[in-house]
């Protein structure tokens, strides 16, 4: 599965980034692409986590598997047959010897290769710089795999007589990308240019990782409240993973917060990301 999304994600953007290239007069609805295709996908997310995740849990789990393993595959088919109506770029002639000569101080091996340097150097030194704040927000976004899911399992999954699934919190990660991005898009930033005010793609980026970093700061105080209320007795039993775990009286929907800042901020980082590439 790792393998998979590292080969689809990459190759998806870098693919529908080459449908506008050359053309100019189609670099605003370029950008605006990016911010739609982040939107989809996160709605695709949403389905998966209400529907599939109850088919899983309520009808049948490999029947659950089965069908975003058809989609797929069906997905497969029909680009491969729509493959003529696509812009297909061949890569770059540019080997990896030839990029990594051109970015270290090998003086001989760039007079070699006949090539001036300098500009493709910068450019570098320029994506890394943009990268090293991505990785610092790529860190922060790991959490809601890790951290945030370990910690809603030991929060109250009931709501009224209903019991919740653990993965309720996320569901506010992806609504906040689902109502910020059209929001974002069609009335933020126009009402941001209105005022001539220039909100950069680094500046959305910053407020991203600021935004990211309150939902951090936000987590680490309910995890000191519910230890608070693990010492004091204050807990509830409940079936989780298919055993009994101890879990403080705290409602899980105390996350919603957090997921929807660390949305917000995926919305400003990672859809710029794209934007930037």
């Amino acid at each position: 599965m790792s393998v998979s999304i590292g080969i689809l994600r990459p190759n998806t953007v870098k693919f529908a980034g080459d449908q506008f290239k050359y053309q100019e007069d189609r670099e605003e609805m370029r950008i605006s692409f990016f911010s739609w295709l982040y939107f989809f996908a996160s709605i695709a997310g949403l389905a998966g986590y209400i529907g599939m995740s109850y088919i899983q849990q309520h009808v049948s789990f490999p029947l659950g598997i089965g069908i975003p393993a058809l989609f797929m595959f069906l997905v497969t088919v029909a680009l491969k047959a729509s493959s003529r109506n696509f812009v297909k770029l061949p890569p770059p002639n540019q080997s990896i010897k030839e990029l990594v000569l051109q970015n270290c101080s090998c003086g001989e091996a760039q007079k070699d290769l006949e090539i001036n340097a300098a500009a493709p150097r910068k450019g570098i030194k320029k994506v890394l710089v943009f990268l090293s704040f991505m990785l610092i927000f790529w860190c922060e976004y790991g959490q809601l795999g890790s951290i945030l899911f370990t910690q809603s399992l030991v929060l109250n999954l009931k709501l009224f007589s209903f019991h919740i699934p653990s993965t309720i919190s996320y569901l506010f990660n992806i609504i906040a990308i689902v109502i910020l991005i059209p929001l974002f898009q069609k009335v933020l930033y126009p009402f941001l240019q209105q005022l001539k005010i220039d909100f950069s793609l680094l500046d959305r980026v910053a407020v991203g990782l600021l935004l990211s970093t309150l939902a951090m700061f936000y987590s680490g105080c309910i995890e000191v409240y519910r230890l608070t209320l693990v010492r004091d007795g204050r807990v509830v039993n409940q079936f989780v993973g298919g055993r009994w775990v101890e879990a403080a009286d705290l409602s899980v929907f105390v996350q919603a917060p957090a997921f929807f800042l660390i949305g917000a901020g995926e919305v400003l980082a990672c859809v710029t990301a794209m934007e930037y590439g």
